[in-house]
């Protein structure tokens, strides 16, 4: 989310200490307030530092400073928020065998801009490896395969998108491996079962 600092300064308190603050919102009409700032006089400046605003968006804001005088209201001004980073969430691993998976995540929103894809793997949730990188994604599901993974080994991985606006990392999910053991005596398992059985 945006976050922004709105600002404002008493022109003229009447004489008296003012209240200050501010409302703000997507519409003209503000629909959001800040909390109250006491003890301001003439030439007094101040802000406060607005938080989960969304992106991209007009924000229409004015300060207000009121006293036993009465209210007072500046200017409407706006501002635009940074558009945000791609939205995307990981989805599970297929094709699991015992030296490798494809690794799945889908863009559920990527803000208008096509995105640079790619998945963040390793043993942790660190990490520590990455698939390649492939460009041009819209909204939608994209994967990769990945290789050289030890049999019956666990494995971490989330699914990564870049646009101009920043970077959005999907979940963490993790699979485990197939196991590859080998044949244990070349013997069918009716065979070991009587074999115990003696």
């Amino acid at each position: 989310m945006a976050t922004a600092w709105l600002n404002g300064t008493i022109i003229d308190d009447g004489g008296l200490p003012c209240e200050g603050r501010f409302e703000y919102g997507y519409v003209p009409a503000f629909g959001l307030a800040t909390p109250w700032r006491n003890n301001l006089r003439t030439g007094d400046t101040f802000r406060v530092h607005v938080l989960n605003l969304l992106g991209g968006v007009t924000v229409y804001f004015q300060a207000q400073a009121r006293n036993a005088l009465g209210v007072t209201v500046g200017a409407t001004l706006t501002f635009m928020t940074i558009p945000r980073e791609p939205l995307v969430v990981t989805t599970a691993a297929t094709a699991i065998s015992t030296g490798g998976a494809t690794l799945n995540g889908r863009i559920i929103d990527n803000r208008g801009q096509l995105c640079q894809t790619w998945f963040e793997y390793g043993g942790t949730t660190k990490y520590g490896s990455e698939t390649p990188r492939r460009g041009g994604f819209g909204i939608g599901a994209f994967s990769e395969d990945m290789a050289g993974l030890s049999p019956g080994s666990g494995v971490h991985f989330r699914a990564v998108a870049r646009s101009l606006y920043g970077v959005g990392y999907g979940q963490d999910m993790s699979f485990n491996g197939l196991s590859d053991r080998g044949g244990m005596s070349g013997f069918p398992m009716e065979y070991l079962l009587l074999r115990e059985d003696r």
